[in-house]
């Protein structure tokens, strides 16, 4: 009986602190939402040393929500349309806008990151991201990443196709390279020819791979580290100019 009660004393205690605190946050709340906006804080995040989005562009998009943002009271301020608007660049990956205690509003900007870098036979390239979007050039910033060329990049014109089948594969095979240390270092260069086949040009050596089409490519790349690793440095990286893995258990080098 005793053990019981003084469970019950301890359930009400521990109640009342949680109405406590939630009383003092709907507090803290009103009295922020009554305060006037001064100014918007961006805070890009340039983890990759990607630099597509500043500041001044954040700034910009944000000035041209409807209904302002400066001099306005916080609970005035629509801060997911302000994320919408944001978020149209297309380099931001995500927003995440609030207000802070002050009553100013706060731009947390993450960045898209390209992996690969289409040069098109004609007209502009454009950018490959970690997620498989297209994205453009930009005249703010150079990413220096893997260089895709030849006949076949026509196809990458549009958004359309990183959503087909083969689009899917070579999407897919790009951002294995980029994930895996050893290749992304080693490979530099994409040939794709008209058919999709496809030669890499190296960082170190002066070896070409043949590649083929981006099926069974984990399999292929398996073999790229194991030449590397067993049969290359047994004759040195001079010996060998051309690294065939385009047939099954099969791994030429001459």
């Amino acid at each position: 009986m005793f053990s019981q009660m003084k469970l019950t004393r301890q359930h009400i205690y521990i109640i009342f602190i949680a109405l406590l605190f939630i009383l003092l946050i709907v507090i803290v709340e009103r009295k922020s939402a009554k305060k006037i906006c001064k100014k918007v804080v961006v805070r890009v995040d340039d983890e990759y040393q990607n630099y597509f989005v500043g500041e001044d562009d954040v700034l910009r998009l944000v000035s041209h929500v409807e209904g302002g943002v400066i001099g306005k009271v916080q609970r005035e301020i629509d801060l997911k349309k302000i994320e919408l608007k944001v978020e149209t660049n297309k380099f931001v990956h995500d927003a995440q806008v609030y207000s802070d205690i002050k009553g100013d509003v706060v731009v947390d900007v993450y960045q898209k990151r390209p992996i690969a870098r289409i040069i098109y036979p004609h007209g502009d390239g454009a950018y490959i991201s970690q997620d498989g979007i297209i994205l453009p050039l930009s005249k703010k910033f150079t990413s220096r990443v893997l260089l895709i060329y030849g006949d076949y990049t026509q196809n990458f014109i549009g958004h359309f196709f990183t959503k087909k089948d083969q689009g899917i594969a070579m999407v897919k095979l790009m951002q294995y390279l980029d994930k895996d240390p050893f290749l992304k270092a080693q490979v530099a260069e994409i040939n794709i020819d008209s058919k999709g086949n496809m030669i890499f040009y190296t960082q170190i050596g002066k070896q070409y791979i043949q590649f083929g089409q981006p099926s069974d490519w984990e399999n292929k790349f398996d073999k790229i580290k194991m030449a590397y690793k067993e049969i290359i440095p047994s004759k040195g990286w001079a010996h060998y100019q051309r690294i065939d893995v385009r047939f099954k258990d099969q791994i030429i080098c001459e």
